[in-house]
């Protein structure tokens, strides 16, 4: 089994297209160890969310995106960090469907993140 086929067996993601299924393992792939594990737990946040929204996340537009984002921060009241985070690895996702086009264009492109403070907030 190549390492592709590999990635894919691995992925536990929500029953999608095989086009996103092959998208995601795609991304994926890029990463090792526990950066993979922590890369596609947030990957998986936001396709169960477009699943939980009834939306196909490779038709998804910038105020979708936008959507979720404000889930995070007032439904869910994450940190702006982890807000950050995962919209991070929501675009670099949308960008490498761009390279590999499956999509023309990535609905992430111009959605802002949370600001994240440069010093960490927790005491010493």
């Amino acid at each position: 089994m190549n390492t592709y086929e590999n990635v894919l067996v691995q992925t536990d993601l929500p029953p999608e297209s095989d086009t996103l299924r092959r998208a995601a393992a795609a991304y994926l792939a890029r990463f090792k160890s526990q950066s993979r594990v922590h890369t596609e737990s947030d990957l998986r946040a936001h396709l169960n969310w477009c699943r939980s929204h009834s939306l196909d996340p490779l038709t998804a537009e910038r105020p979708h995106l936008k959507l979720y984002i404000r889930g995070m921060q007032e439904a869910c009241r994450y940190k702006p960090s982890t807000v950050s985070r995962r919209i991070a690895v929501v675009a670099g996702f949308y960008r490498t469907c761009v390279i590999d086009a499956v999509l023309a264009h990535s609905p992430a492109e111009h959605v802002r993140r949370p600001n994240v403070p440069a010093e960490s907030p927790t005491l010493d």
